[in-house]
């Protein structure tokens, strides 16, 4: 199994985002022996949560060595009280396969992980070819573009009332929405991977005709691994 590099990790202050977004080029020495691991012992199977697609877990021997290279930078970057331990809570190479047809409406929308402050998304993109990236958006009646324990209430709320009202066409969240605005965008680049706060509103830009695919070899493959700090 192939290590990850020594390429730094850099971090980004989007405009528009009251928090950071951390990224690393270059992630694995040899991203292709990864795939060829995904290839050869990859279980997938459908997602049966919020997920549109098929996921299969990663193994221990290369999520060990990703987590380690990026504790240190999501505690000082994110000031995380030093007695708060971290935990992995999901490890999955995922590949988007949902039709925009057969979506539900929540898949509709840009959604958050969680509330609590000290989760955090970990996305490696490991495609090559065109493939869309990540979006981070803002909810543009409430403003909120990172849900925590006392806006949820009135994001769900509002949100609710809004949907009732609105009939939104089938398909992924788009950069023009009658009910969100694009904040930031961050682009597929092979062998590249964001940390960001899971709490943010945020979807993958979904190209229906590049992305919406189960194959290995031009699917919209990526690692996606989920840290809470408790």
């Amino acid at each position: 199994m192939s290590v990850i590099s020594s390429s730094p990790v850099t971090t980004r202050y989007p405009t528009g985002l009251n928090t950071e977004v951390l990224t690393k080029a270059d992630v694995f020495v040899e991203p292709d022996e990864v795939i060829g691991w995904v290839r050869q012992y990859g279980q997938f199977r459908n997602d049966p949560s919020f997920y549109p697609g098929i996921r299969a877990p990663m193994p221990f021997d290369l999520l060990k060595p990703l987590v380690s290279v990026l504790l240190r930078e999501i505690r000082n970057t994110y000031t995380i009280p030093r007695h708060l331990k971290p935990r992995v809570t999901g490890a999955d190479f995922s590949l988007i396969t949902t039709p925009p047809t057969k979506l539900d409406i929540m898949q509709q929308l840009p959604h958050y992980d969680s509330v609590y402050p000290h989760h955090y998304a970990v996305l490696c993109y490991l495609a090559k070819g065109n493939h869309g990236g990540t979006g981070f958006f803002s909810h543009k009646t409430s403003g909120i573009h990172q849900v925590f324990d006392h806006n949820e209430g009135t994001y769900l709320t509002t949100l609710e009332n809004e949907l009732s009202h609105h009939e939104l066409p089938n398909g992924y969240p788009l950069a023009q929405s009658p009910l969100y605005t694009l904040i930031d965008a961050t682009p597929f680049n092979f062998n590249t991977l964001l940390v960001y706060p899971g709490n943010l509103l945020h979807s993958a830009l979904i190209s229906t005709s590049t992305d919406i695919d189960t194959s290995l070899d031009t699917g919209r493959l990526t690692a996606n691994v989920f840290i809470r700090f408790d």
